[in-house]
């Protein structure tokens, strides 16, 4: 799940174009979902996934979904065991949060 979040936010820090075509609504709606994944970075990893979740699920039904393959990121290979790195969650958090 953390690939899936990572690439979304690569997305809009790649392209902040892609959030040209939407409403000032939709900008709130994602602002507000990743606000919730930086207030979730000290809760516990069900709380940040479930946020994560959420970000994911709107930004597809916003049909973003699709620039995420024009985007080159680098891989995260993490072992199953290992828990979210939220440091890293909440750097790329923040850095996309500056384009809205």
């Amino acid at each position: 799940m953390l690939e899936e979040y990572y690439s979304r936010l690569a997305a809009l820090n790649s392209n902040p174009d892609i959030l040209k075509g939407k409403s000032n609504d939709d900008k709130t709606k994602l602002k507000s979902l990743l606000d919730n994944v930086s207030k979730k970075i000290e809760g516990s990893e069900e709380e940040l996934e479930h946020a994560m979740k959420e970000f994911i699920s709107i930004f597809d039904e916003m049909g973003l979904g699709e620039s995420i393959e024009t985007v080159k990121t680098r891989g995260l290979s993490l072992k199953r065991s290992t828990n979210l790195p939220r440091q890293l969650i909440n750097d790329v958090t923040i850095m996309t949060l500056k384009n809205f």
